[in-house]
């Protein structure tokens, strides 16, 4: 057998500029569609995979691109740009490119968070008095 050719019964050190062998998938690497999706629906582990969606979802965010949500849609939609964003989840990952790819997608979901946690400023002078 050449060199060059890994062998399963002898396990040599592979250099940098040899490619990985691919990744196997893991149970909660789903993407796209499902039935249902709520909150413990876990994010795909692969942070280029799109996170999950269902029908309540999709019609959610269209509600809200069109200005027809109403307002449990428009609160499902703010929950799915959140929860997809990562905002609440670790952001560590194997490859330090994914962890800099999660990290940006984190981001964005917890600089709306802040925004809706910060007071306006007519809040503030009507509670001063």
């Amino acid at each position: 057998m050449p060199p060059n050719k890994m062998n399963p019964r002898n396990l040599r050190y592979r250099s940098r500029l040899e490619k990985p062998p691919p990744r196997k998938r893991r149970s909660n690497d789903f993407t796209g569609w499902v039935k249902e999706r709520n909150l413990n629906t876990p994010l795909p582990v692969d942070v280029l995979l799109p996170p999950a969606y269902d029908d309540q979802d999709i019609a959610a965010l269209r509600a809200l691109r069109y200005g027809e949500a109403s307002s449990d849609q428009q609160k499902r939609a703010l929950e799915y740009i959140i929860w997809s964003s990562g905002c609440y989840s670790r952001v560590q990952r194997r490859d330090s490119v994914d962890s800099a790819y999660a990290a940006g997608r984190r981001e964005h979901g917890c600089d709306i968070v802040n925004v809706m946690n910060t007071r306006t400023s007519r809040q503030s002078d009507s509670e001063q008095g």
